[in-house]
């Protein structure tokens, strides 16, 4: 029969405490240390790839309370990078305290990977199957207000970038005057069937690398447009924006981003 000393019980029982769950500084009281390092350098081993196993199996109610913020950032890394959903590199993704943060690697098997699928649903993804919706559609129709009185035309412009969908119009044109003094506006445009109400806030953004994205997009535009403090083109994206598509064989989505 094997030797087994008090010291041994004690160093046990403060691995099993470990292994069940026992927050460290609880560890610490109980065990009589004065310093935590004791408790996570000494008694606190791993016996075995069981517990390994317990805390990846944790991940999965990680990625059901991410924040909204994350899902912002990584969806901005794949449109960034014109990443597919189907060719998703796996990411590290290391947990401390809440907080986390993306490290860009390869790690075949990585649990992560469902949080990569699981993108479908984020606010990049539901923002691009209303771009393409659009894009499909060719010709929608802006509706603003012009003070008591709404006003509907055709647009075809219709552009991501930076996580952002934006449209384009003239900075003269009485509609860029009816966006400036009520930025609330509703797009309507139909599809093969289905039809997309899209309502939001639309923000002018002056950069110009986003005016030179979007005449990129759409080259013809450059005989009527130009870019710049000088010129006169004007782009808007989409804040708060709801999307709702409809159609006669099935229940509305609403897409929001």
């Amino acid at each position: 029969m094997p030797s087994i000393s008090a010291h041994t019980f004690r160093h046990t029982g403060c691995t099993r405490m470990a292994e069940s769950g026992f927050d460290p500084k609880v560890l610490q009281y109980v065990m009589g240390h004065s310093n935590i390092a004791v408790i996570m350098g000494v008694y606190n081993h791993i016996t075995g790839k069981e517990r390994i196993r317990k805390e990846f199996d944790r991940i999965d109610e990680i990625i059901q309370h991410l924040s909204n913020f994350y899902h912002r950032y990584l969806t901005k890394i794949c449109l960034k990078y014109k990443i597919s959903k189907w060719r998703l590199p796996l990411l590290k993704l290391p947990v401390f305290y809440g907080k986390m943060f993306l490290i860009p690697g390869i790690t075949k098997g990585n649990k992560l990977l469902k949080l990569i699928y699981a993108m479908e649903e984020s606010e990049g993804i539901r923002m691009q199957k209303v771009y393409d919706f659009l894009k499909a559609a060719g010709t929608y129709y802006l509706a603003t207000v012009d003070g008591d009185q709404a006003r509907v035309r055709p647009f075809g412009t219709i552009h991501i970038y930076d996580g952002k969908l934006y449209i384009q119009t003239g900075k003269t044109k009485d509609v860029a005057k009816q966006i400036a003094a009520n930025p609330k506006v509703e797009i309507c445009a139909m599809s093969k069937g289905d039809w997309i109400r899209l309502c939001g806030t639309l923000v002018l953004d002056e950069r110009v690398e986003v005016q030179e994205s979007m005449l990129d997009a759409y080259p013809n535009l450059r005989k009527m447009y130009t870019t710049g403090l000088e010129g006169n083109t004007a782009v808007y994206y989409f804040k708060d924006a709801v999307a709702t598509i409809s159609s006669f064989s099935h229940e509305p989505e609403i897409i929001r981003f």
